[in-house]
């Protein structure tokens, strides 16, 4: 049996019950997972709230169904924990072996 927080307006109450799973930041309901690629197909899947999950950008299956004007529907989003959002912004901003800077 899991248990979260859940907010109240202001407050939070705590609950528990089968299936709850707390943000692995704050014990806040999840309402996400974590998409960074671990290799063999699989992802980081740490529960995420709505105020940890940081949206990457679209899913590779869903690239072409909007336009880059509108926003990204969550069920479209990929999302990072916080850790892994570093990670891969790190990762990007390093230069490439042949760029300048490398």
């Amino acid at each position: 049996m899991g248990s979260a927080l859940i907010r109240v307006g202001e407050s939070y109450a705590h609950i528990r019950g089968t299936g709850i799973k707390p943000c692995s930041c704050c014990r806040v309901i999840a309402d996400y997972m974590c998409d960074y690629p671990m290799g063999k197909g699989k992802t980081c899947d740490a529960p995420l709230c709505a105020d940890h999950a940081i949206v990457q950008g679209r899913r590779p299956s869903n690239q072409l169904r909007l336009s880059f004007d509108e926003e990204i529907p969550p069920e479209d989003a990929l999302h990072f924990c916080p850790a892994h959002h570093l990670m891969a912004r790190a990762s990007s901003a390093a230069p490439l072996p042949g760029q300048p800077g490398h």
